[in-house]
């Protein structure tokens, strides 16, 4: 009796009849909106909506809603979600539920997914009124969503090369390749660099006419470089007749915009060091 001194005195007083099963309305129960709400290379954040309708006249207390939530079958997130309000007799009550699915930890629970391009979920609820003829049955519902698994682009630099040698300039070409295994292209906003041999600075700038990157593949950014330094020419001139190496070192940053709604554009910085000869 104490639990029912709870309730509104109607509720009270319908608990003393027998014919309490008709005369209360069961709440609706309702799990709608399960979406993406942001996605970056580190996770997806997702947003679920449950709706509550209490079709009675008189209020109701919300329901515990127990959740869980698989990615291709395997149990991912668990957790409880219990509010200490009322909801108001023939009104509906709407509740969220966030939650983030991280790359990091699903590679740990299943790291043969990560191989994919998206992964199959499912969320599942199970909502529990603690109301008299209702606390025992459980309400469940349940909703699927396919989500993108992003990785994260590679920049490498794979050298340079002296293309054509006169005696008042020197062309050299620089090489960078970008791997993307992702479903998606990337273009180029902005590629900054700077790219020095022998602790001699040869160019540094802003790359021009980048290509687009394509999906699942590696495509290569050439960039030729000019060089009329007097002084540099007769250095490199002499580096190539003796067959001395040339230590390098290239750094920079690419700022990629993805071909995916929702995914913003990103940053790649970069740092290579190494020697060559110069052929």
């Amino acid at each position: 009796m104490k639990r029912l001194a709870a309730f509104p005195a109607v509720l009270v007083l319908l608990c003393a009849c027998k014919s309490l099963g008709p005369v209360i309305q069961e709440p609706r129960l309702s799990l709608n909106d399960l979406a993406i709400s942001g996605i970056s290379f580190e996770g997806v954040a997702l947003l679920a909506k449950v709706n509550v309708e209490n079709p009675n006249a008189f209020s109701i207390p919300f329901p515990r809603v127990d959740w869980n939530f698989f990615v291709n079958e395997h149990s991912f997130l668990a957790g409880t979600i219990k509010e200490n309000l009322n909801i108001a007799g023939r009104a509906i009550s709407v509740m969220d539920i966030p939650f983030t699915v991280s790359y990091k930890e699903l590679a740990a629970v299943a790291g043969s997914l990560m191989d994919h391009d998206e992964a199959a979920c499912l969320l599942r609820l199970s909502a529990v009124f603690p109301v008299p003829f209702l606390e025992d049955r459980p309400f469940t519902r349940e909703a699927g969503i396919n989500i993108p698994l992003l990785k994260l682009p590679s920049v490498s630099f794979k050298g340079f090369s002296l293309k054509n040698i006169s005696l008042s300039r020197i062309e050299a070409e620089l090489i960078w390749e970008i791997e993307n295994k992702n479903a998606f292209a990337l273009g180029i906003e902005r590629f900054d660099y700077s790219f020095a041999v022998n602790n001699n600075s040869w160019a540094e700038g802003s790359a021009a006419g980048r290509p687009r990157i394509t999906a699942r593949g590696r495509t290569s950014i050439p960039l030729t470089i000019s060089l009329n330094s007097l002084s540099m020419i007769q250095g490199i001139m002499g580096m190539v007749n003796q067959g001395t190496p040339a230590s390098y070192s290239c750094d920079g940053n690419i700022t990629l915009a993805p071909d995916l709604p929702g995914l913003g554009a990103f940053s790649l910085p970069f740092a290579f060091q190494g020697s060559s000869r110069l052929k």
